[in-house]
């Protein structure tokens, strides 16, 4: 069974507690180390979950070993963990401090903080849906609309993009298509105009 956002998780004892927001992903592998889970309704707040918290039932279905109430009792998600402070740079522009990898092909210099934030030398990106998909040659494609993994592994097996605003279309890809994955964004290994060739049919 894949493990995807937006899921519904129960608990040890068969309460529901929340649903996946986020996905960290090891940026190096490209592999799933924790969950950022969605808790609450009236004054939602999130909790990090960590992969190994999770396990496949003999009914096939995905729960947390946690009960409800040590669900309850896990401290704030603090997303400042995955990125680092911003610095000024010569040209009066805000970045980050670099890495060598560079912000992604045709980002504007006010989403260099947005898009290529580094985590604090921990080598971890948050994924949500929503969160940009470029082309390899710099082409924003669409937005993560979905994106599921082996909670076994931790590796990605379902990605889906959704392109355009209005009349939106939906199209699956393999996951081998995902080159780089940076906080908010994930990079292809193809041109936007192979993106449709590639598309899971």
């Amino acid at each position: 069974m894949d493990v995807g956002l937006d899921m519904v998780l129960v608990s040890s004892d068969d309460k529901e507690v929340g649903a996946i927001d986020q996905l960290i992903l090891d940026q190096a592998t490209i592999t799933v180390t924790a969950l950022v889970v969605r808790r609450g309704t009236l004054i939602p707040n999130a909790v990090e979950v960590p992969m190994g918290a999770l396990a496949v039932g003999n009914d096939g279905n995905v729960r947390l070993s946690y009960t409800a109430d040590q669900f309850e009792a896990l401290p704030p998600f603090d997303p400042t963990k995955y990125m680092s402070p911003l610095v000024s740079t010569p040209a009066g522009t805000l970045g980050v401090p670099s890495t060598g990898s560079g912000p992604l092909p045709g980002s504007r210099p006010e989403d260099v903080a947005r898009v290529t934030p580094e985590p604090q030398g921990l080598g971890y990106v948050l994924v949500r849906a929503g969160s940009s998909v470029h082309s390899r040659d710099g082409k924003e494609v669409g937005a993560v609309h979905h994106l599921s993994y082996d909670p076994n592994s931790g590796r990605l097996r379902r990605f889906k993009v959704r392109e355009g605003l209005f009349l939106a279309k939906e199209v699956e890809l393999p996951v081998e298509l995902i080159g780089r994955v940076d906080n908010d964004a994930l990079q292809l290994v193809v041109d936007a105009d192979q993106v449709h060739d590639a598309e899971i049919r």
